[in-house]
């Protein structure tokens, strides 16, 4: 058991250090092998994955499409040994590469929770460091930050 789950995390680890093209390749060859096992939960990596590739390589629908497969699995399970925000956080990118309005919504609403877990889970002491010291974070932030912006300016045009 052990062992699969190093495998696992070792191929997650490759599929984010590949050039898009190859780290596609293998995120997509890691989704089938766990579909035929019927693992739901280590799907969700590799879904993700597979969508930052394919909005790297410039194919927005097919990264919406693996995006949402990756959200549509976490109904069912929670994501195994991967931070559910990237999850989500991909989602919102693809989204917005669609054009998509629902994006700017969906990334506020996900800088929300982040913030609820930083104000529930993490001690305030670490707070800074948990939101401005990750870098999965502070994109978030930085993204709701636009989105709110970009909100403001569209009412303010009226």
């Amino acid at each position: 058991m052990k062992r699969v789950v190093l495998w696992r995390r070792l191929r997650i680890v490759k599929a984010r250090c590949l050039p898009p093209k190859a780290a596609l390749a293998l995120a997509q060859e890691e989704m089938e092998r766990e579909a035929t096992r019927g693992n739901r939960a280590t799907q969700i990596p590799f879904a993700t994955l597979a969508a930052r590739a394919q909005l790297a390589l410039g194919d927005p629908q097919a990264a919406l499409r693996l995006a949402q497969r990756a959200i549509e699995g976490m109904k069912g399970a929670w994501p195994a040994g991967f931070p559910q925000f990237e999850v989500r956080y991909t989602l919102c990118e693809a989204l917005a590469a669609v054009g998509d309005a629902a994006a700017s919504d969906e990334v506020r609403r996900l800088a929300d929770d982040l913030q609820r877990v930083a104000s529930t889970r993490v001690p305030e002491a670490h707070r800074r460091g948990y939101l401005q010291g990750v870098a999965l974070h502070r994109r978030i932030l930085a993204a709701a930050e636009r989105a709110a912006a970009g909100s403001r300016l569209r009412l303010l045009k009226g």
